[in-house]
Parts: structure tokens; C-alpha cells; sequence
């Protein structure tokens, strides 16, 4: 479950370069709101594009004709919070940014949509406190992380409960594993946004924010990332979404060998998608299916 510094790190600006690129696709289009939008969430993210950032946001000064808004928009970007990890305080122990910088920085972004994490755990001593972690140190300030336990003995709730203060909820009680787990948590979430996080998993440093940003522009209902596939015994892999056409066939949605088992679309902890939408689908996940919920 050991990560190196650099990897966080790197993907961690890609994530809001990325950003900008689609602020820029908005601002080719006339779309200058949008364009600022994305701006936002990436100067709050990744505090080290500012030099980037800053003249796109100039031209859609320039470009939308509506030079007062835009520029007051300008005017009321936050500052920074400052870069906080070294290499000898690695994610996720220490968070990237600013954690008290970040929470100041609320008000003057306005309401930020609510994010719902699921974790269910068994006996997850090993891992639990890294991706407990990778959650706490997002700095994402309107959060709420549910844990669902089927009564571990390892020392899992013991190191829980040094966590007690971050968690909405916590249930523990005797489940019919990780599905029945999940559905649970689920079935007390309460944001607009949702997603789940296995307790063998973490998120990258800034993910939240950059999934958001994602949402916030295109006003899709399922947004996905991408993931590095890492263990005790396996090198290192990253994993990205090859499919290529505009829209997705259902041929191939229903295609189980050929397509999703050959990981075509993506991974379940890349995903997130809105808390309507799993409700929608029938709000629940098959007890019989044991390995598609860690996929």
C-alpha cells in the first residue's frame, strides 16, 4: 500500500493541467463563465498554475465582451493555500496543500456540491489508516465519508476510532460482505455527489476537487479518472480509459468478456457519479457479486 512522493505529485498537477485544457475548450467556444469556473477550481487545487491560469483567465476577460464580470470574478480569486508535502512528509500522511488554507478559502468559492464516500471494511488493519487519510486530506470542505464494518478483530476499529471526528457515520454490525456493506452506506449518504472507496484503496491528492470541477462543467452524471494499479507484488501500472469512440454502443456495455472485463471503460475507485443516479439504478449492489465491487 506504499506510495512514492513523486507519483501523487505528478498526477496531482496533470489532474488540473487538465482542468485548464478543458477551461481553454470552453473559452475557444465563447463560454467564458464556464472557462472561469474551471480556472477556480484549479487555482484553489493546484496553486502552482497560477502562472497558467492566470493569463487564460485575462483573455476571457477580453473575449466574453463582459469585461466588468469577468474582471470582478478575477478579483475575488482566493490566494493560494500554500504547497505543504516534501518528499520526507509523503501523501497520504501529509496532505499536498494547506489543509486550514483551504477550509478559509469556503466561503469565497461559494457552495461547493456535496461529496459522498462509502468505505466498507473487514479486518482492514493494514490499509485502513492510508485510505482513511487520502480521504481527510483532500481539504474538501463539504465532505461526508460514511464507514460500514462487519465487526472487525484485527485492530481496524481501534484505529477507526482515532478518526471518529471525520466520519459522518460509522456502522458497525455483521454484514453479508462488501456488496451488502456499500449498499448500506449508501442508503445513509445524503450528498449530490458519490462514489466508494475500498479500504485497501486511496485517493490522490486533490481527486475531489478535480472530479467536481469535471461535474460543475460538463453536467454529466457519471464522471471518470483515471488509476494506478499498485501492491506489495506488482510493479506500479497506470490505467486509462481506451475507449474511444463519442458515445458508448450498447453492444459493447453488454459486452462482459470482451469489453468490461478487458477493462475498457474503467475501474470502480476512478469513478464517481451523482447520489440520484445510483438511486435511479436501483440503489443497491447484488450480495452474489463478490469481485465487481473492487474492479
Amino acid at each position: 500500500m506504499s506510495q512514492s512522493f513523486k507519483s501523487p505529485i505528478t498526477v496531482h498537477h496533470q489532474l488540473f493541467s487538465d482542468t485548464l485544457e478543458l477551461a481553454k475548450f470552453h473559452l475557444d467556444r465563447g463560454q467564458a463563465g464556464d472557462a472561469l469556473s474551471l480556472c477556480r477550481y484549479a487555482l484553489l487545487a493546484a496553486p502552482d498554475l497560477y502562472s497558467l491560469a492566470m493569463p487564460l483567465l485575462k483573455q476571457a476577460a477580453l473575449d466574453s465582451g463582459d469585461l466588468p464580470r469577468v474582471s470582478q470574478a478575477l478579483s475575488e480569486l482566493p490566494d493560494p493555500p500554500p504547497l505543504t508535502a516534501t518528499p520526507e512528509r509523503p501523501w497520504p500522511f501529509h496532505p499536498v496543500l494547506d489543509l486550514e488554507g483551504m477550509r478559509k478559502l469556503k466561503d469565497r468559492l461559494g457552495m461547493l456540491p456535496k461529496i459522498s464516500v462509502i468505505t466498507a471494511s473487514f479486518n482492514s488493519a493494514r490499509y485502513i489508516e492510508e485510505t482513511i487519510l487520502s480521504v481527510v486530506n483532500q481539504g474538501y470542505p463539504n465532505l461526508e465519508h460514511i464507514l460500514v464494518d462487519g465487526g472487525s478483530t484485527d485492530g481496524t476499529l481501534e484505529i477507526v476510532e482515532r478518526y471518529r471526528d471525520h466520519f459522518a457515520k460509522i456502522v458497525v454490525e455483521p454484514d453479508d460482505g462488501q456488496a451488502d456493506a456499500i449498499t448500506k452506506g449508501f442508503r445513509l449518504a445524503t450528498g449530490e455527489l458519490s462514489t466508494w472507496l475500498n479500504s485497501d484503496d486511496l485517493f490522490m491528492p486533490g481527486a475531489l476537487m478535480a472530479m467536481v470541477a469535471r461535474f460543475v462543467a460538463t453536467g454529466a452524471e457519471v464522471v471518470t479518472g483515471v488509476i494506478e494499479a499498485f501492491g506489495e507484488d506488482m510493479e506500479p501500472r497506470w490505467h486509462f480509459a481506451p475507449y474511444a469512440k463519442d458515445r458508448l454502443d450498447l453492444a459493447d456495455i453488454t459486452d462482459i468478456d470482451g469489453q468490461w472485463l478487458e477493462s475498457t471503460f474503467f475501474y470502480q475507485p476512478e469513478v464517481m457519479f451523482t447520489l440520484d443516479l445510483w438511486r435511479r439504478a436501483g440503489g443497491f449492489i447484488d450480495t452474489d457479486i463478490f469481485y465487481c465491487v473492487d474492479w
